[in-house]
């Protein structure tokens, strides 16, 4: 068994789908298998190797990078290039259009691959649309059930798998106390999806509420600079940190001392940051959107929505 993967590298990457293809990847390496990631870098060839692509490497796991193009008809080849180098098994690429375009090409030619939707958003409805047709022989993958309802709602009328993300359980999870009590966010700072505006207000009504609460922000994003302003406005500097971008060993040690996370955004698949501070015994508390996040989310019993 082969199997490939193809997604993105850009420096300070906190996406769920980075942690979940890194996360499946050295997993099926530990299980015997070969892979082959390949990323695709920036245009201008500036950003050097992150750190973790050695560590990748050291775990028995093919990584190969190539700069983007000057147009799509270069990406794609380029892509198919390594395809027909590495010859893998099945291809399994990531949120990048040259790569469904070129698993579509391969897939026509025999090659097995996985169209993964993980978000409900419009850029993977319109990839389903272009690229997920039988003729391209991919197999619809679901990170939740409420996608693949979507799926059928929109009248695709193929047969997809529901495979959630799986993350590491801690050995010894988090421990509850009132004093103080430690609110995180962990993701991207945006405003589109993830809603910064409405995380932080909150975070400010929260602390201004009771002074035992502290609110850490892990991450970051185009709007933290505005988060930060209004932090300083609130005059809660004290109660209210920006950690930045953390490696993944050092975002479960602020989740293994936190007893809550906030989550407020307006869509999403099955967030991995949330599986993350579950898995570690952090309570959820999050928007109850039409997502995963009701499927891992009991009201009142595993969370609040």
């Amino acid at each position: 068994m082969r199997v490939a993967f193809a997604h993105y590298s850009q420096p300070n990457d906190i996406s769920g789908v980075t942690t979940g293809v890194l996360g499946m990847a050295k997993r099926l390496s530990a299980d015997g298998v070969s892979v082959a990631i390949h990323f695709w870098m920036a245009p201008d060839g500036k950003d050097k190797e992150p750190d973790f692509f050695q560590e990748l490497r050291h775990q028995g796991i093919h990584v190969s990078t190539a700069p983007r193009r000057s147009n799509l008809k270069a990406d794609v080849l380029e892509t198919l290039e390594f395809l027909n180098q590495w010859q893998p098994t099945v291809f399994l690429p990531q949120c990048i259009t040259a790569h469904y375009a070129a698993a579509a090409q391969g897939g026509s030619q025999g090659l097995p691959w996985a169209l993964t939707l993980h978000s409900d958003d419009p850029e993977y409805w319109a990839t389903v649309k272009t690229f997920g047709g039988s003729h391209y022989r991919s197999s619809l993958v679901c990170v939740s059930h409420h996608i693949r309802n979507e799926l059928q709602r929109r009248h695709i009328d193929r047969p997809a798998s529901v495979i959630p993300y799986g993350v590491t359980v801690p050995v010894t999870p988090t421990a509850f106390r009132t004093d103080p009590f430690r609110v995180v966010f962990s993701g991207r700072i945006w405003e589109h999806q993830k809603r910064a505006s409405l995380v932080i207000q909150t975070l400010i009504t929260a602390c201004r509420s009771r002074d035992s609460i502290r609110a850490t922000l892990i991450g970051d994003g185009y709007a933290r600079t505005d988060c930060e302003r209004q932090v300083a406005e609130a005059g809660l500097g004290g109660s209210i940190t920006f950690t930045g971008p953390l490696p993944p060993s050092q975002v479960q040690a602020r989740l293994l001392d936190a007893q809550a996370i906030l989550l407020m955004s307006d869509f999403e698949g099955l967030p991995i940051a949330l599986l993350e501070a579950m898995a570690a015994g952090v309570v959820p508390v999050v928007r109850r959107i039409p997502s995963g996040i009701p499927e891992l989310v009991d009201d009142g019993r595993t969370g609040l929505l």
